[in-house]
């Protein structure tokens, strides 16, 4: 009886012990940290982009968001508008993303202070935005930065830039734009050429009909035909178009005005004429002499000139044009 009992004792002391060390595997176990899983960062923002990045071993005197919109990049009209954007980190001892920080960076904001002298408490950060126009790159570097002392920290920096695919978009739209203003001078131009043609080859068909009878010398001859009346060589039997026709002196004399007559002209001397008849003197003084406000006013015409037949050759006016 007395040998059971000390076999039944022994086996009691073996599960004592097997129990203890269970137990204190178990207390251990518990009492161990447990890993903190990293999981990205998700937005809940249907339109949201976002930028994540890690921390930078050894950069842990501040968190900053630095605009790096570059004066050349102004001066070619890069420029574009920084959204509101949010700034997240996640967290090294409880895990989990903690939000930062929510701001908008301004345009002439080159440097955004986040966090200062904490951001090592972070293992990751990510920058939440929309960009509709998906203009803008975000990255990540270790660098020293002034800060408000006039000292330098190392510090986390997050750079926003504008993205090369931008500025390409920016300069096709533009070449675009370019090319239908281009396009639309041209039609503009064409038109207008298409009315000065028809308008010449209406002067040329008036001023023609005037001239029935005689030898005409048209539109086309215009410059030769100016000189010619200024020179006293106009032919008799010719007809001849001359336009920047200026009378003077109660239609005695008429000169011939060069350039646009507003910003620049000139005219040259003076040439005694005569009239075919009355009637088209009247037509020639009414519209060449103006009074308005008391003062005189001489505006060019278009006539039809012919050779004089006497022996002063005196050009003869045989009807107005225009």
């Amino acid at each position: 009886m007395k040998k059971y009992e000390r076999k039944n004792a022994g086996f009691n002391l073996r599960i004592i012990g097997i129990l203890f060390v269970t137990m204190l595997a178990t207390t251990l176990l518990w009492a161990k940290p447990k890993k903190l899983e990293y999981s990205p960062f998700k937005s809940e923002k249907p339109n949201a982009t976002v930028f994540e990045c890690e921390y930078i071993k050894g950069y842990d005197e501040g968190l900053v968001i630095k605009h790096l919109l570059i004066k050349e990049d102004r001066d070619r009209g890069y420029e574009t508008e920084i959204p509101a954007i949010t700034v997240y980190g996640w967290q090294k001892k409880k895990g989990g993303w903690e939000k930062l920080d929510e701001y908008k960076i301004s345009e002439y904001e080159r440097i955004k202070i986040v966090l200062d002298d904490d951001s090592d408490d972070y293992t990751h950060y990510a920058v939440e935005y929309e960009d509709p126009e998906n203009s803008l790159i975000f990255s990540a570097q270790g660098q020293r930065v002034r800060n408000y002392n006039g000292f330098e920290d190392n510090c986390m920096v997050i750079n926003i830039s504008i993205s090369e695919d931008y500025k390409k978009r920016i300069d096709e739209k533009r070449a675009a734009e370019e090319a239908e203003k281009e396009r639309l001078a041209a039609i503009a131009a064409e038109e207008e050429a298409r009315k000065k043609a028809q308008k010449k080859a209406e002067l040329d068909a008036k001023a023609k009909a005037i001239a029935r009878g005689y030898v005409y010398h048209g539109i086309d001859e215009n410059e030769r035909n100016r000189k010619f009346f200024s020179g006293g060589a106009l032919e008799a039997g010719h007809a001849y178009y001359i336009s920047g026709f200026v009378v003077k002196y109660g239609g005695t004399m008429a000169a011939i005005e060069y350039g646009d007559g507003l910003f620049f002209s000139s005219r040259s001397s003076a040439v005694y004429v005569d009239y075919i008849d009355q009637k088209v003197k009247g037509e020639i003084l009414d519209a060449g002499i103006k009074t308005l406000l008391g003062t005189t006013i001489e505006f060019p015409l278009a006539v039809v000139v012919v050779g004089g037949k006497t022996s002063l050759h005196t050009p003869v006016v045989i009807g107005l044009v225009e």
